[in-house]
């Protein structure tokens, strides 16, 4: 039950009332901090020390000293924030501050700083104990009162008897939070530099606040020390200041520039009573001034209405977001708070912004003029809200991903768009008309897709020939073995079965043959024993076996054999071995990828095999002559045909594999400005045809 006290109304009578308890636990227990607003019990210690600091005039000082568990099991000193420490020179506990503290929803900052006298019960949701030591002066008089403060006995214990220091003595006050409790230890672990930025961005309004001073705050952990206010005169100009009106409610607009990393994203802040209390992140771009120095922008919004309205934790408002009750309904919600200083924010930075769209149209256009943005212009002629998407420093693969993911919303709208036939209201003539230009700008961004990844293909592989000879002239035969591994996973990769069929951007058998590449598709096996494909008994691994067509009694009509050999080196024997795999595939057949057996038969199955090679050996050369061989246009390949056994041979050297499948694509790749060489791609670009040189790397490789 509360204390009984008398009062004597204005007739003499006597009335008792009640005095009523609180109960404290209860009230703690009742506050709400979110995990993410740990440390903001501590901004908001350091805040009421400002405001302790602002009744004269003097120079005053803050210190926040992280505090960390003394040592560890190996008796090192620990980096595990356990508490923290916040030291002033302001007013002090005086009897009046004292029974302030005590009084939960004390009024008596109120009406200076909008306090609702709650915000030290929150420090008890995330530490276990708080300790006070105050040394202050009272009419030339100075006491120490010292108390602390937890769940038990009623909150304060031991500071209702000051002690009479005497002479007057320098004004000091520490508070001393610790004991984090278990379920906010992860949320308090920061740094200095961290915590230094979070007290400018949480005391802002202080900063901004022109008629008083800020104290000088340090942060402290160690011999470590930063200070807030150099952070905050090195970062923010002058604000400038505004205002508007919602729904009958007036609410006071400052913009501030940070040039410095400052913690805040470009955006929106709302404050409550001087302080900052919910930021909404808005404007997703960067900014740079007259002088080009890049900077960070918020508008910070206060009004009567976010004053009365902030709930008692200081994270969040009572107006709601958008869904309010009917008690709400005459007041403005946050979104429609938001709704109407949007455009006041646009507008100030347009200038700004305006920059910011300018140099994104630029990154945007370098990036188009390279190979791989060439087949990208559909994207930028149908969909120009790409532009929204970009930023000045993306890089070329970032660029690559989001033109990707838009030149699929464009497929998309080809595949899912009603037709004309389908449904005839929607389908305008002017609809109609865009959709056959956009399948037009479509299929020619894949065409060019598609030459510019060939191009780079070829590169690669003639770059990978010449690494021979320009890098590694002496090498063993083990280097060149690998590099003929290179060049054959170029072409067809290795280990290509029925398990890991051929894909669009893993065969390039059109290096030799656009027909290949086709019958790949039907069936095609890299570097797979006879004996795993076949009712053969042989260990040989054929390097390329390709099934032509097969008719319907399930007999091949035709088969593609490739075999490649090491490049510098002729292989007298590779034709032999050719024929070897020739006659185990007549007589044990092949299966398809369905394991379905094929027959090859040696009267009606044409055999076209491919040797490429290194031609330019005499005794490799003899050797070819002696199997009636004829020799190529150019010198750098022989060819024939065996009536006989239904086999054509077409002996290739490597070199001449790049000239050739060069010399096919020249007209194509002139047409979108691309010049193919050993090792670098030229892009032709701009009015005057300049040329701009790639350099080949495996990142632009897999960018199709």
């Amino acid at each position: 039950m509360g204390a009984k006290d008398l009062m004597i109304n204005n007739t003499g009578a006597i009335i008792t009332y009640m005095v009523m308890d609180v109960d404290f636990e209860s009230a703690v227990e009742n506050m709400a901090v979110a995990h993410s607003n740990a440390v903001k019990t501590v901004l908001e210690a350091v805040a009421n020390s400002i405001q302790s600091c602002r009744h004269d005039e003097r120079n005053h000082s803050i210190t926040v000293k992280l505090l960390s568990f003394n040592t560890t099991i190996d008796g090192k000193k620990s980096t595990i924030i356990d508490g923290f420490q916040i030291t002033d020179d302001g007013e002090g506990f005086t009897e009046e501050n004292y029974s302030s503290f005590k009084t939960i929803g004390s009024r008596l900052k109120k009406l200076e700083f909008g306090c609702k006298g709650v915000g030290r019960l929150t420090w008890l949701k995330v530490f276990s104990t708080v300790k006070v030591e105050s040394t202050y002066t009272v009419n030339n008089e100075s006491f120490r009162r010292e108390f602390t403060f937890t769940l038990k006995d009623k909150g304060v214990k031991g500071g209702d008897t000051p002690i009479k220091l005497g002479n007057e003595c320098a004004p000091k006050t520490v508070i001393t939070v610790e004991g984090c409790m278990p379920g906010y230890k992860d949320d308090i672990q920061t740094s200095v530099k961290s915590l230094t930025s979070k007290i400018a961005d949480h005391c802002i309004s202080f900063f901004l606040d022109e008629k008083k001073s800020v104290p000088t705050i340090y942060v402290t952990h160690g011999e470590e020390q930063e200070t807030v206010n150099q952070i905050w005169e090195s970062a923010v100009t002058a604000a400038d200041q505004g205002s508007f009106s919602v729904k009958g409610f007036d609410f006071n607009l400052t913009h501030v520039k940070f040039y410095k990393n400052f913690g805040l994203d470009n955006g929106i802040s709302l404050c409550a009573d001087g302080l900052e209390v919910q930021p909404i992140k808005k404007f997703d771009y960067d900014l740079e001034d007259e002088e080009q120095h890049k900077f960070r922008y918020r508008c910070f919004i206060s009004g009567d209405l976010l004053n009365s309205t902030v709930n008692q934790s200081r994270d969040g408002f009572s107006i709601g977001m958008s869904a309010r009750t009917l008690e709400q309904y005459d007041k403005p919600s946050i979104d429609e708070i938001i709704d109407g200083v949007v455009p006041i924010c646009e507008d100030y930075l347009k200038v700004y912004s305006d920059s910011h769209k300018d140099r994104c149209i630029k990154r945007l256009k370098k990036f188009i003029d390279t190979d791989v943005g060439k087949s990208f212009s559909s994207v930028l002629k149908y969909d120009p809200e790409v532009m929204m998407a970009v930023k000045p420093d993306m890089k070329d693969s970032e660029l690559h991903k989001l033109m990707s993911d838009r030149m699929q919303k464009l497929e998309s709208e080809l595949l899912f768009t009603p037709t004309l036939n389908k449904n005839p209201k929607t389908d305008t003539s002017e609809a109609v008309e865009r959709r056959m230009n956009l399948i037009k700008d479509v299929q020619k961004d894949e065409l060019t897709k598609m030459f510019v990844h060939r191009g780079l293909i070829l590169s690669a592989f003639d770059d990978r020939l010449e690494a021979l000879n320009r890098m590694y002239p002496d090498k063993d035969d083990d280097y060149k073995m690998e590099l003929e591994s290179v060049i054959h996973d170029l072409i067809l990769p290795r280990g290509t079965d029925a398990k890991n069929q051929p894909t669009l951007s893993s065969c390039n058998l059109w290096i030799l043959d656009e027909r290949l590449n086709t019958y790949a598709f039907q069936g095609a096996y890299s570097n797979c024993q006879i004996r795993s494909i076949s009712d053969s008994n042989s260990e040989d691994r054929p390097d390329v076996f390709i099934f032509g067509n097969i008719k319907d009694n399930m007999v091949a009509e035709s088969i593609c054999i490739i075999e490649f050999k090491r490049p510098n080196r002729g292989d007298k024997k590779i034709i032999s071995q050719i024929n070897r795999y020739i006659d185990e595939f007549i007589d044990h057949g092949v299966y398809n990828y369905r394991r379905e057996k094929v027959t090859v038969d040696p009267n009606t199955t044409t055999f076209f095999c491919y040797a490429v090679c290194d031609t330019n050996s005499d005794d490799f050369k003899r050797e070819l002559r002696h199997l009636d061989m004829n020799e190529k246009f150019g010198g750098r390949g022989y060819y024939s045909w065996n009536g006989q056994t239904r086999t054509a041979y077409d002996v290739i050297d490597h070199h001449q594999v790049f000239a050739d499948a060069k010399c096919r694509y020249t007209v194509f790749f002139s047409l979108i400005g691309l010049e193919v060489g050993s090792d670098y791609v030229n892009v032709t670009k701009g009015e005057n045809g300049e040329k701009t040189k790639i350099d080949l790397n495996d990142k632009m490789l897999k960018t199709d």
